[in-house]
């Protein structure tokens, strides 16, 4: 059979296209979707890890606080500039630490949500804080909007948190 180099060419592009094509639907249905165990495990870290958060800021422990967070994490504070970035997340928040004794520190985990390496988290909050050199104490309850983002190390950490308050302090 003799074939010219234009039906050649057609049958190379055609074998290529084929190949692409193939290649695709089989990475399309062997993609890694995580079983619910898998899920329910991440879930578990994340909720650990809001449990660390809770007890670090309880303790007065900023060092076990800020290690909760991604390296360019962002945290938006209410009637606040966000701060982008560790350095600026110590900066703004490490005077707190110093002033204030925090307590009665909770969160409440309405839902959390895996996405691959990012989850989210919602829910209320409430806490009391008192000043170290005296005064009252002030009572808040609030609400959050928290996106987290997987380490390499497997570990989660706050990358984006969000919050306000529900109303001044009582």
């Amino acid at each position: 059979m003799n074939f010219s180099w234009g039906q050649l060419l057609v049958a190379l592009l055609l074998l290529v296209v084929g190949l692409l094509a193939g290649y695709y639907i089989t990475s399309a249905f062997s993609s890694s979707t995580p079983s619910e165990a898998e899920i329910a495990a991440e879930v578990a870290e994340i909720r650990g890890m809001s449990v660390k958060y809770a007890a670090a800021l309880n303790a007065g422990d900023f060092e076990n606080w800020i290690v909760l967070w991604d390296p360019e994490g962002v945290r938006m504070p209410p009637d606040q500039p966000q701060s982008v970035g560790l350095e600026e997340i110590r900066a703004t928040v490490e005077p707190g630490f110093e002033a204030f004794d925090f307590s009665n520190f909770a969160v409440s985990i309405d839902e959390i949500l895996v996405f691959g390496n990012k989850a989210y988290m919602r829910g209320p909050y409430h806490f009391s804080m008192t000043p170290k050199e005296g005064g009252e104490t002030l009572n808040f309850e609030g609400k959050y909007l928290s996106v987290l983002r997987k380490q390499a190390d497997g570990s989660w950490k706050f990358y984006i948190d969000c919050f306000n308050y529900d109303g001044p302090p009582a």
